[in-house]
């Protein structure tokens, strides 16, 4: 549970806003590069409640423009790894850009899906590092299975090699944010074996789960404003270029069909609660949907919104598996009032981070082994307990 004070600094993110002055800080996504075309109309964004319009000249070159024209920001605005991004801070503080592995790939090995939220950064962001609730909102998605790891099936549904629904959270901080471990009972040697999925959420809005073999995944909460939230999920292949049939299956698992589902133009989801998510209530009385809801991102997505615009974090009663979630919004907190108070630079940007060493991970382990010790990913990423 938050207070109203704390809960106000978490989730306000204008320029005069403590967390507002935060974000800025940091890269952030603005579009991606294929929104831009060289030559094209320019285009309107939002960032951190301020209006700027994108643009991408003749000769390529791009530039982000105050909505009133009174400042350019040329110098703080990059196209990289397919995404154009934008620095919105002080310019004799702007950090290197992040170089996550999707960065350094050809762009045929990745595909990216987009969608604009009815509600603030923080409950987004919170619904991804939350791994108990995948076991109750995705179980049409995700089913138990009597073997030693996960595997999906053609239509991207997951066999996961546990049912627990209770996971034990243990979170370790780093010099990025966190990781995080949830550790379940595996329905085989149970006594003898536990199954550990570790997620990372890296300052201040990404969060990476484990992926299937060959496969990586980043998804990002970037806020608009208050009350809206760009949701970015990037998921790639190291080997091969992702076909065209492939990249329309991961779009019909998540319900994140750009012209179907997806307003190519707005990012809206057509489910939104107007409609109430498109909710399919026959389908759950005959028993083949849990959720009735087209997707396992509209599942997410309609947790998320219902929630309001901004959630009431002074009337929540958080348990053991929350930690990762009260572990964040610690963390971020803690860094804007650093910042305000003492200048201390936010999370993630005092020591150079390495994001392409970064991995979510999945292992069967001995029941009494240190998940720490063998599903690490950088040397020496633990800052503290």
């Amino acid at each position: 549970m938050l207070s109203h004070e704390e809960n106000e600094l978490l989730t306000r993110v204008g320029p005069e806003t403590p967390m507002g002055r935060t974000l800025r800080r940091y890269w952030l996504p603005a579009l991606l590069g294929s929104e831009l075309v060289t030559g094209a109309d320019p285009r309107p964004v939002r960032l951190l409640g301020e209006d700027f319009v994108a643009v991408r000249d003749a000769g390529g070159r791009i530039g982000l423009v105050d909505e009133d024209g009174t400042r350019t920001r040329d110098d703080a605005v990059r196209d990289f790894g397919g995404v154009i991004w934008a620095y919105l801070g002080p310019p004799e503080l702007k950090p290197p850009l992040p170089e996550f592995e999707f960065t350094a790939l050809p762009a045929e090995h990745v595909h990216t899906m987009k969608a604009a939220l009815r509600c603030n950064w923080a409950q987004v962001l919170e619904g991804i590092i939350d791994s108990a609730h995948s076991n109750y909102l995705h179980r049409n998605a995700i089913k138990p299975v009597q073997r030693a790891a996960s595997v999906l099936d053609a239509n991207l549904n997951i066999a996961r090699p546990s049912n627990d629904g209770k996971p034990k959270i243990e979170v370790r901080n780093t010099a990025y944010g966190f990781r995080y471990a949830a550790i379940r009972k595996p329905l085989v040697d149970p006594e003898t074996r536990k199954y550990v999925r570790t997620t990372l959420w890296m300052a201040p809005f990404w969060g990476m789960v484990p992926s299937a073999s060959g496969w990586g995944n980043l998804q990002a909460m970037v806020p608009i404003d208050d009350e809206n939230t760009m949701f970015y999920h990037f998921k790639y292949c190291y080997d091969a270029p992702i076909p065209l049939e492939e990249r329309v299956r991961h779009e019909i698992w998540a319900g994140m069909r750009v012209g179907v589902d997806i307003d190519p133009t707005s990012f809206r989801p057509r489910p939104c609660r107007e409609n109430n998510w498109l909710q399919d209530r026959e389908a759950m009385r005959r028993g083949e949907s849990w959720s009735g809801l087209g997707g396992v991102a509209v599942e997410d997505f309609a947790i998320e919104e219902s929630m309001g615009r901004i959630f009431d974090r002074t009337k929540e009663h958080l348990g053991s598996s929350d930690a990762a979630v009260i572990r964040m919004r610690r963390i971020m907190i803690d860094s804007a009032r650093a910042l305000a108070e003492q200048g201390i630079p936010p999370c993630g940007l005092a020591r150079h981070v390495d994001y392409r060493r970064l991995h979510a991970q999945e292992a069967m382990l001995p029941i009494d082994a240190s998940w720490e010790a063998v599903m690490s990913c950088e040397e020496a990423e633990s800052v503290d307990a």
